[in-house]
């Protein structure tokens, strides 16, 4: 069973009906801006996230964010910094588990 990451969602893989994304990694040889790019999203993922653990106990290889936390249902690509979907939205969640 995959468990959401963020601090205070309940999203499960068995029980509710949502699809699960992993916090990318910095990939390396694609270009300065293109890493630049990821680094800052990969801090910003970190902070919606909301944990203090991420770091320290290297859980971002095994935990998800489950698609919930974006509008669309997915996140944006690393290049489309100015969709609202380029980080998680630590909100979102809530309406949706109103209406369940």
């Amino acid at each position: 069973m995959v468990n959401c990451i963020v601090v205070g969602c309940g999203s499960k893989s068995g029980k509710h009906q949502v699809k699960f994304g992993c916090v990318r990694k910095i990939i390396v040889n694609q270009g300065d801006e293109h890493e630049e790019l990821k680094r800052e999203r990969r801090g910003l993922w970190i902070s919606a996230i909301s944990r203090d653990d991420t770091e320290s106990e290297n859980i971002l290889d095994s935990e998800r964010v489950c698609s919930r936390h974006f509008v669309s249902g997915k996140p944006a690509a690393v290049w489309d910094k100015y969709n609202i979907d380029w980080i998680p939205n630590s909100k979102s969640w809530k309406k949706e588990l109103q209406r369940i």
